[in-house]
């Protein structure tokens, strides 16, 4: 048989022959019609825009593809996305039997496009496919021309490790890993009209692949290098990596286009329609859920020679104890970083103990754990050493059965192949590290991508790193601990879909790093997956003591240091406290306090969260408003000088919402919308309707008020006016003559004023107000006012506004309103041993005047 490698030196374009299938939804305007043969081209056509003339399967060493049967027209079926018609067509191709498979869908703007090998096929991995220059898919279906229409449309993808983004006009290369700025990655494409179309894998996540490629034939084949495919091209092709050694019979690989309007829309929409296709769930975690510490890159105990001395126990009892001291909820777990565990030397991610490293733990994980009150552990690690043991003697070189990956530092092995030695191993050694005690609740597996992708065995597997990712999940859920994904790309994003213990990944660059603030498309694309954002550790207090003057000896200077960075600046103190923690609330990820010792603000981290330190978070994670993903943002809104020091300053405009339904269904209230926007070095943009995702629910006769601040403090105070000069409150959106006023969004305003602010931001606040008149702003007094952790329930009447909570028994809230005659009205609740409380803002008669 001619091999595959043999087979990609010269390649043919083969259009599949079939007679026209076609799925169109109205409002997403997706349609796909393939009218195979000379009756026509195949089309992809998007807002009633075509966006691709011509898709085409990829075969190749000059062998024609030859249509051995008639297309069925009359398939039908179900599957996890619902009822659907397909089309099938076999193809012979230097004797390999290929069919090619069109899916189409009821009521849904979605294609399938899949490859099938029934009989398999061997020898698929060209010989140099690590190169970048020659990795494209075994089969490219689609296959598209770059010609117009295509070029028309800005494509977007996630190129690197913690969810980096990339974007472009029409195609932009995407090379091999290796080069971490681009990696394989699910791709969005954005029209006129807001139009946009999601390209992304069904299945077989890691093996999967869109790239540019050039077909060459005859004479243009570079047989010395036997390189059929090259970096540029003439078209774009998605499919299985070349990296595959072979395909097992019935192997089936698929690509999924889902078409929307609006980029979150179409996101949250594709993302929601792939969690139900592969039913996916995620476990309760400590992290997404309640208040911490971290000791991440960028927080204060990153670097143990801050412990002065100390050993690491006697540091964290001696913080907990100020956090039960000082009333703090951050004691519900304590996140352990790289520098925990004995490395092969300073620095190295390569493990060769699973005991604590004794310079720091003299009596290993179980004496902190004792000394802190059992606050549950997260720890870290990415791979391991030739020396690692388990248990007593147990090496690699014994009974572990392992694999070999090729990352930097070299010699570094993970278990496997295979789900069962990875789920014993990660099962073994999670309970070593005390699970089964309750110690370990939770653990970071780091540089992912670098794992999952420059690792031999799991290139030349069609599953690619499934099955390693898979152990990790079923040792994880046996011992009862969630995962962390950091430094991951996209598609290990996609693979989680069906990982229950896998609940949060890393969305942004680590926190010794100034630009850990650009956030929103990280955010993006793992809310629509179903995972929780993380942006890593952060500080309370910007300036904190140095290295070379013990704790209370002075202030100032370099505090922990950093190298660059992607700058020639230090980045020891973090201006930015207050941002990072909004940032870090509102991803409805961690919020992971790196603080050194007594020096965590305690105003600012008890604002985060209930007295118990559960997060009062919105509904869904920042994301960017569409625009400002492909428009250029910083010519627009970006003023002068919107920075002290030497940092980049890059705008950003992020959105998220709270919504509470009424439980009184008698009452007819509409469904209450607080919509919330974080700003960054913005210097004037006139907010639009059309900029927020949802949008306001605009019931007649409601509207809404406007608070901004660039701090926790608000300056709302009860029976004062809640507009104008000195109010609280920009306005109501309901402006005279009855047209809609939303805020005109400027970070400059106040900027100046305050000292410690080195990078201009601001939070508004869009809370709803009824026909009455009254508005319900919420709990002012936290960074997050209106989360459904915190309102049960709310009903607007005539006479005023009845609100329920909840929180801990005990604890003291404080809520204002805005009453008819634009007045503050303050309510302090006291929660009750049920965990629940209830107030009510009415109006009061004195004398026949209303207060």
């Amino acid at each position: 048989m001619v091999s595959w490698d043999e087979m990609f030196r010269r390649m043919v374009l083969v259009a599949l022959a079939s007679v026209a299938v076609g799925a169109t939804v109205s409002d997403a305007g997706l349609e796909v019609t393939f009218p195979f043969g000379t009756a026509g081209q195949p089309s992809i056509s998007l807002g009633g825009r075509l966006w691709a003339h011509s898709t085409e399967m990829v075969a190749g060493d000059g062998c024609i593809a030859v249509q051995t049967q008639e297309p069925t027209v009359n398939d039908t079926g179900t599957d996890g996305f619902g009822a659907f018609a397909s089309v099938e067509t076999e193809y012979k191709a230097c004797g390999i039997a290929v069919k090619a498979v069109v899916r189409v869908y009821d009521n849904l703007p979605a294609a399938v496009l899949s490859v099938k090998f029934p009989n398999g096929a061997e020898q698929t991995r060209l010989s140099n496919a690590t190169a970048s220059a020659s990795l494209a898919p075994i089969v490219s279906f689609p296959s598209i021309p770059f010609s117009a229409p295509m070029t028309g449309f800005r494509q977007f993808s996630w190129r690197s490790g913690q969810l980096g983004f990339g974007s472009g006009i029409g195609i932009s290369p995407a090379t091999f890993v290796g080069q971490t700025g681009n990696v394989p990655s699910p791709h969005f494409f954005v029209g006129p009209g807001n139009s946009t179309l999601v390209v992304a894998p069904l299945d077989h996540f890691h093996s999967w692949v869109c790239k540019n490629i050039t077909v060459k034939s005859g004479a243009d084949l570079d047989r010395t290098t036997h390189v059929a495919v090259q970096q540029g091209g003439d078209r774009w092709g998605c499919g299985t990596m070349n990296t595959v050694d072979e395909l097992p019979p019935g192997f089936e690989s698929a690509t999924l286009l889902w078409g929307g309007v609006g980029v979150t829309d179409t996101m949250a929409r594709w993302g929601g329609a792939m969690q139900r296709y592969y039913n996916t769930t995620r476990v309760r975690d400590l992290q997404t859920t309640m208040l911490g510490v971290y000791t991440d890159n960028g927080a204060f105990y990153n670097n143990p020679s801050n412990f002065l001395g100390r050993t690491a126990p006697e540091v964290f009892q001696e913080m907990f104890d100020g956090f039960r001291r000082d009333g703090i909820p951050a004691d519900n777990y304590l996140m352990l970083d790289d520098w925990w565990y004995t490395a092969i030397h300073p620095g190295s991610m390569l493990i060769d103990s699973p005991l604590a490293n004794p310079e720091y733990f003299p009596l290993g994980l179980s004496e902190l754990w004792e000394r802190i009150g059992k606050v549950p552990l997260d720890v870290y690690s990415v791979h391991y050493t030739d020396n690692f043991t388990l248990f007593g003697g147990e090496r690699v070189a014994g009974s572990i059965p392992h694999i070999h990956d090729d990352w930097a530092p070299p010699g570094g092995w993970l278990p496997g192949p295979g789900v069962e030695p990875s789920k014993a191993f990660y099962n073994r050694l999670f309970n070593a590290w005390g699970a089964a005690q309750g110690m370990l609740r939770m653990h970071e597996i780091d540089f992912l991508l670098f794992l999952t992708y420059e690792t031999p065995s799991f290139q030349a597997d069609p599953e690619g790193a499934r099955w390693f990712l898979e152990g990790m999940n079923d040792g994880a859920i046996a011992a009862n601990i969630s995962i962390q994904y950091c430094s991951a790309s996209a598609i290990d994003a996609m693979q989680s879909l069906r990982f229950p213990a896998v609940t949060n990944i890393r969305a942004s660059t680590d926190y010794a790093c100034f630009v850990n603030y650009e956030v929103g498309t990280g955010f993006l694309i793992s809310w629509a997956l179903g995972l929780r954002p993380s942006k890593d550790v952060l500080w309370t207090t910007e300036v904190q003591p140095t290295l070379t003057k013990p704790p209370g000896a002075g202030c100032g200077g370099n505090i922990k240091g950093c190298s660059s960075c992607g700058g020639n600046f230090s980045k020891a103190q973090h201006y930015t406290a207050e941002l990072d923690l909004v940032l870090a609330l509102f991803s409805t990820g961690p919020v992971g306090l790196g603080d050194g010792l007594n020096f965590t603000n305690a105003t600012r981290a008890k604002a985060t969260a209930t007295a118990n330190g559960t997060l009062l978070q919105p509904d869904k994670p920042l994301t960017p408003f569409d625009w400002s993903i492909f428009g250029d943002l910083t010519a627009r809104i970006q003023f002068d000088n919107c920075i002290r020091g030497h940092y980049p300053c890059t705008p950003q405009l992020l959105q998220t919402h709270t919504r509470l339904a009424a439980t009184d269904v008698a009452s007819q209230q509409p469904t209450l919308q607080w919509h919330h926007i974080v700003a960054v070095a913005v210097l004037s943009y006139p907010l639009s309707i059309e900029d927020l995702w949802p949008l306001l629910p605009l019931e007649e006769g409601w509207s809404y008020a406007t608070v901004r601040r660039s701090k926790l403090g608000h300056g709302c105070a009860d029976g004062a006016m809640a507009f104008g000069a000195r109010g609280c409150a920009m306005a109501r959106t309901t402006c005279v003559g009855g047209g809609l006023c939303l805020p005109v969004i400027d970070t400059e305003v106040g900027f100046w004023d305050e000292p410690n602010l080195h990078i201009a931001w601001a939070q508004y606040l869009l809370a709803p107000c009824a026909p009455s008149g009254w508005c319900l702003l919420g709990e002012m007094d936290k960074y997050n006012p209106a989360s459904t952790m915190r309102l049960h329930n709310v009903l607007f009447n005539d006479g005023g506004i009845d609100v329920e909570i909840k929180g801990v028994a005990g604890e003291t809230v404080r809520l204002y309103a805005i009453t008819p005659e634009d007045k503050i009205m303050v309510r302090n609740l006291t929660v009750r041993s049920s965990g629940a409380a209830q107030a009510s803002f009415k109006r009061t008669t004195i004398g026949g005047v209303s207060t």
